[in-house]
């Protein structure tokens, strides 16, 4: 039988062994950070995290209130509601970009100006790309009634490359409005990060203006990738192609202008580091030295790496030139080589040469070298 002097003398040294696991230094690595998908910075990017509060889970809310004027106008802000959308929980599909959950401010009938916000690290004059997908739902009824398309709701995606989280801060950069009543609509902008290596992320719709019982922006999917670093492009995300014939017509197209990405062989190739990244194993999965490693990178300590650092993986050292510029056209609905000869003055030989292309058949998303 188990006498009272062994069981506690038993607990007290369990008691010690528990401390010293938690007081132990965790093992050389980069430094924990909040789940983030592939490259992508953002905390909690898809708000399927829903948390415990009105916002997803690394979300932050921000709105401003300003007074009822006496002129009985609708151009003043009120505070609104956040809530997380589940499809699990009933929501309307039409307002979950993907997976289970969206984020959603609502207001009735009183206008408002507020979002979301976070600051995430970046690495320190990297150039960053925000990309997020917003929608709105304006009605005087009850769901399913169509949006009031009537109702020009502005909603923007903003950057701020101090890493302020003031969403009125002057150095916030904000993408151009939109304001999608009949689908899911991309809202992005560029930056450079600072020397802090913070970033402020900032999501907001503005329904200043306008009066209806439902006043609802959705937003999904947020991104926050790395770009480019000393003017060297990385590669990003790729977007999913839809085939379309050069015959189609359509609207004219966007354009980038952006350094071209460098090619496997002969050129950098970079890497993000992420939670958990040692520089050893980054070396080992990429099959080249730590030396290499550490030498293209000028890193003196191989324990020493952080999330968000960009590091230079083969095919180059610190300091190399980056690849040229050239002129990059992202493919819309309705581009042909034929146009975007005429519109770039260049030949349809010429682009087709520039980007090894056997036919006439360009894809929507597809990214073309169209200048030198």
């Amino acid at each position: 039988m188990l006498t009272r002097k062994w069981l506690t003398g038993w607990l007290a040294l369990s008691l010690v062994a528990a401390l010293a696991l938690l007081g132990a230094p965790a093992a050389p690595g980069a430094s924990a950070a909040p789940a983030a998908q592939s490259g992508n910075l953002i905390t909690n990017p898809g708000f399927e995290d829903a948390g415990t509060a009105a916002t997803a889970t690394g979300w932050l809310p921000w709105w401003l209130e300003s007074a009822k004027p006496s002129d009985g106008s609708f151009n003043y802000a009120f505070r609104p509601s956040w809530n997380v959308e589940k499809l699990s929980s009933g929501a309307a599909a039409e307002f979950i970009r993907s997976g289970n959950n969206s984020q959603r401010v609502v207001n009735n009938w009183d206008p408002w100006y507020a979002g979301l916000k976070q600051t995430v690290s970046a690495p320190a004059g990297a150039r960053v790309r925000l990309t997020a997908y917003a929608r709105v739902w304006t009605a005087s009824n009850f769901y399913p009634a169509a949006s009031e398309t009537a109702v020009a709701v502005k909603v923007q995606a903003g950057l701020d490359p101090n890493g302020s989280d003031n969403q009125f801060a002057s150095g916030v950069v904000w993408s151009i409005a939109g304001g999608s009543h009949t689908g899911w609509q991309a809202l992005s902008v560029e930056t450079v990060v600072g020397s802090g290596g913070r970033v402020g992320v900032f999501l907001g719709a503005d329904y200043r203006g306008y009066s209806r019982l439902f006043m609802t922006a959705f937003f999904d999917d947020v991104t926050l990738e790395v770009i480019s670093v000393g003017g060297t492009a990385l590669p990003t995300s790729t977007p999913t192609l839809t085939p379309t014939r050069t015959t189609t017509p359509g609207p004219s197209a966007t354009v980038t202008t952006t350094p071209v990405p460098p090619t496997p062989t002969g050129a950098p190739e970079f890497y993000v580091v992420k939670a958990g990244d040692t520089l050893g194993a980054i070396a080992r999965r990429f099959g080249i030295p730590l030396s290499a490693l550490l030498n293209a990178n000028n890193i003196k300590n191989a324990d020493r790496i952080y999330v968000g650092q960009v590091l230079i993986i083969r095919g180059g050292a610190a300091g190399t030139t980056p690849s040229a510029a050239q002129v990059i056209h992202v493919v819309q609905r309705g581009d042909t080589l034929n146009r975007l000869a005429r519109r770039y003055n260049t030949t349809v030989a010429q682009i087709k040469a520039w980007n090894t292309l056997k036919t006439d058949i360009i894809y929507i998303g597809q990214r073309l070298v169209v200048g030198p």
